[in-house]
């Protein structure tokens, strides 16, 4: 099913982290404008749904386009959902060579949530 808009596409600075809770995840298909004035395309993506407290800014979610990213998501979100642990991405790198690292957090993890973000959205 395609997820829906409003889109809050996830932009991680280089080197930034996004450390939050997952309480849904969904993917499938978005049209995304890219900002060099490249014409609207579809690409799969993955909404992150996170508590209120952990964003900071509406709506409670991420929406992750970047493909290399996907597949982590894929297997970790379930987790952290349903485990209630904290979920962290980590970018390297900017543009199209940007890679991502993405792991669930100990259980006793109790720094709280963090957004590096290239928007002023994030706690």
């Amino acid at each position: 099913m395609a997820i829906s808009s409003p889109f809050d596409i996830l932009e991680l600075r280089d080197e930034g982290e996004l450390i939050t809770r997952v309480t849904a995840w969904e993917e499938g298909p978005m049209t995304v404008t890219p900002r060099d004035g490249r014409p609207p395309k579809v690409v799969t993506g993955v909404r992150l749904t996170v508590p209120r407290e952990d964003k900071g800014t509406e709506p409670p979610w991420w929406d992750v386009t970047a493909q290399t990213l996907r597949p982590a998501l894929r297997a970790l979100a379930p987790l952290a959902v349903s485990s209630g642990r904290w979920l962290r991405i980590v970018k390297y790198g900017t543009g199209a060579g940007a890679r991502f690292s993405a792991e669930l957090l100990s259980p006793d993890y109790t720094g709280g949530p963090r957004a590096d973000v290239l928007t002023q959205a994030g706690p």
